[in-house]
């Protein structure tokens, strides 16, 4: 092997600078750093932490959500911290940042690497800074990170589908954030289409968007009785008599992936909720009401 076959490619380069810049984060969970480049210079670098004249975590010695034993992907207004993309996007002019590339590395506590892609404010932030390609570090290797939003992603993908399915619903919904979950125009779809998106939301309860639109209180898990009537305009009931019922949903609380999972016979698709800072929070479902009444 010659000598500059050993040499470490650019964007390695980059993401090693990238961590030292991790190492200057003042999160007590995770570190991040990320730094913007263009033409092969370094026009800015950010890691997360509490804004400036405000006291950092690491200084506190505590996580507030975590001294209040808040669950992951809730309330995050407790959270001081600005992201390390942020905090380098508002360190540049947006001319510098057009067309430009972001490094971005995280760290776990154990010095592990963290998942290094943004969550889904920093890519709106970072799309409209300019910047067009994310690199970040997983498992220790380079690898370019989409920025493109879901749903353009998704709907670039099926332009020539126009009928939604329990599928294609959760394709377009796996990868939200907790709180931004579906949006009015989504559920109106699903609603259309005759199906049924299920996620949790706090400890206590199950949301229903599309089809079926409420929410049951489901503390820390428990089973949902659905019954035909539900999709005729009624409120959801757990309490539903015993000849209503034609379906059961489990609701799952820490048991598979994150906090919330799901456990039903009736015909399902999945999507994975996050919270902010990557971690798994919900395994939502989404089904179709025709193969609910079908069971009636």
């Amino acid at each position: 092997m010659s000598e500059s076959d050993k040499r470490e490619s650019k964007e390695m380069y980059y993401l090693r600078i990238a961590e030292a810049v991790a190492a200057r984060s003042t999160c007590l969970r995770r570190r991040y750093g990320a730094i913007i480049v263009k033409n092969d210079e370094i026009i800015a670098t950010g890691y997360n932490g509490a804004p400036r004249g405000e006291q950092n975590c690491v200084d506190c010695g505590f996580c507030q959500r975590e001294a209040l034993g808040v669950p992951k992907g809730e309330r995050y207004e407790l959270c001081v911290a600005v992201h390390a993309e942020q905090n380098a996007i508002i360190s540049a002019a947006r001319r510098d940042m057009i067309g430009a590339t972001i490094y971005i590395v995280g760290l776990e506590r154990d010095g592990s690497y963290a998942n290094p892609a943004p969550c889904i404010m920093c890519r709106r932030v970072i799309v409209n800074a300019g910047i067009t390609k994310c690199i970040g570090m997983v498992n220790g290797e380079a690898q370019e990170l989409p920025l493109s939003p879901p749903r353009r992603e998704f709907l670039e993908r099926n332009q020539n589908e126009t009928r939604m399915t329990k599928e294609k619903l959760a394709e377009l919904l796996d990868g939200r954030e907790y709180g931004s979950e579906i949006s009015r125009e989504e559920a109106q779809q699903a609603k259309e289409a005759g199906l049924v998106v299920v996620f949790g939301a706090s400890d206590d309860l199950i949301e229903f968007r599309g089809a079926i639109r409420g929410e049951a209180d489901c503390y820390t898990g428990g089973i949902i009785r659905l019954t035909p009537n539900n999709f005729l305009g009624n409120h959801l009931s757990p309490l539903a008599r015993e000849e209503e019922v034609v379906a059961e949903l489990e609701a799952l609380w820490c048991k598979r992936e994150g906090c919330w999972s799901y456990r039903t016979s009736i015909p399902h698709a999945e999507f994975r909720i996050r919270d902010m800072g990557g971690d798994m929070y919900c395994v939502g479902i989404v089904f179709s009401a025709k193969d609910l009444r079908q069971t009636s």
